[in-house]
């Protein structure tokens, strides 16, 4: 297990250090592990997945074409509190769902930056069973995860507070639906309303209103 565990470590650190982005990183950790992976960010947004796990079940293939969680999900992951326990532990948790009269086994994760939590990570245990070598893997990777999402601006900028994320996507123009505006605020605990007001505060120290 140590074995395995180190050669894993070494691999993801080198995809890292060479700078292809995140995708990379969890491809690669997919070949190691053996079961694909989704990464979300705070907001439920789609940040990455590999491939296999699209294939795994129709609504994770819309999430993926819709680029953030569906709302029946959302409220799955929050009637069964995953992300309490692993916020209790700050390890990587196993949880069993159950869909369509299957069981299915998670690792779920979360991914930290300067003690934040900025991302989620799961795991479903769908092409071979889980060892306990695993969950190590899974945690050294979220560890190489957040490194990855604060080389990006936005993550960086909005630390903490993703919900900035959806605004930035709605000035930028980039959720044109309206449809898909609204849903997104709607999980997010916004009243978009037909008007927003945007209040900018200046730290006193940048001298602005000298």
């Amino acid at each position: 297990d140590q074995a395995r565990l180190d050669s894993a470590c070494a691999r993801l650190i080198g995809v890292s250090a060479g700078g292809k982005g995140i995708q990379s990183v969890l491809d690669c950790a997919y070949s190691i592990v053996g079961n694909p992976m989704i990464l979300i960010d705070s907001s439920y947004k789609l940040i990455a997945c590999n491939q296999d796990i699209a294939a795994f079940r129709p609504d994770i293939a819309e999430q993926q074409k819709r680029g953030f969680v569906l709302s029946a999900n959302i409220e799955e992951m929050r009637k069964e509190r995953i992300y309490e326990e692993i916020r209790q532990t700050r390890y990587p948790c196993y949880s069993v769902q159950s869909r369509d009269g299957q069981q299915v086994g998670w690792i779920n994760a979360l991914v930290l930056a300067d003690g934040m939590e900025v991302a989620q990570l799961g795991v479903p245990e769908i092409n071979r069973r889980f060892e306990s070598s695993d969950f190590e893997i899974v945690h050294f990777l979220c560890k190489l995860l957040s490194l990855e999402l604060q080389k990006n601006d936005d993550f960086r900028r909005n630390m903490g507070y993703m919900h900035s994320v959806l605004l930035c996507d709605l000035i930028e123009g980039l959720i044109s639906d309206e449809h898909t505006a609204r849903l997104r605020a709607e999980q997010l605990g916004w009243d978009l309303g037909k008007r927003m007001c945007v209040m900018t505060v200046f730290d006193a120290a940048y001298g602005i209103f000298d």
